[in-house]
């Protein structure tokens, strides 16, 4: 069972809206939107002495759900919580998952940006769009490495569990996730040995 984050000591609700709502769209167009209005979002409500931190507080999400390939990750699962409404601020993570596991080859649920052709998940050029929106300054690659092997320590620590003998299903579907997070991986720093070999650009897989 986890915690409310809209819900304060002593049962006081706090204000809570998704980025959804937040981009006037009807929750019917959680996947029209895109990566552009999350940091729209922050520049828009967060207060600007927060802004700095929300932005790569944000980056990081999107990064995290790139390394897991989660393809569920629309507007309505950003968010803004707040107590004093002069001061909202990004709501904890939410809803995150590796949607390959039960849908083979999902991509991501956002465009980067309202003119792009399609959905992907991040390549070196796509990366650096999205680090500069964020304003991140650190070398994005590495937070990704840094996020997958977060990311396996964490699956492997709930394997180790032995979880198998309350529930085999969620076994077998940890294990998957697992991989196609290793996989995921695998796939860039192939791409990444390649470009040194020729010294160009790969267009992402």
């Amino acid at each position: 069972m986890i915690p409310r984050f809209d819900v304060a000591p002593g049962r006081r609700r706090l204000g809570f809206e998704d980025a959804c709502a937040l981009s006037g769209l009807k929750r019917t167009g959680k996947y029209r939107g895109t990566v552009e209005d999350l940091f729209r979002m922050i520049e828009h409500f967060v207060p600007s002495d927060e802004r700095h931190v929300a932005r790569r507080d944000m980056f990081s999400r999107l990064l995290l759900n790139d390394v897991l390939r989660n393809g569920d990750a629309h507007l309505k699962n950003f968010g803004l919580v707040y107590d004093d409404l002069s001061r909202p601020k990004l709501s904890p993570v939410y809803n995150v998952l590796t949607t390959q596991v039960w849908i083979k080859n999902d991509l991501p649920a956002l465009r980067i940006k309202s003119g792009d052709s399609g959905l992907e998940w991040l390549s070196d050029s796509s990366l650096d769009r999205l680090a500069k929106m964020a304003r991140v300054s650190e070398d994005a690659w590495q937070m990704v490495d840094r996020l997958k092997e977060i990311a396996a320590h964490a699956m492997q620590s709930v394997l180790d569990l032995d979880i198998a003998r309350v529930n085999p299903a969620a076994r077998t579907a940890l294990e998957r996730a697992s991989r196609i997070v290793e996989g995921a991986s695998m796939r860039r720093e192939s791409s990444s040995r390649s470009r040194k070999q020729t010294g160009r650009r790969l267009s992402p897989d």
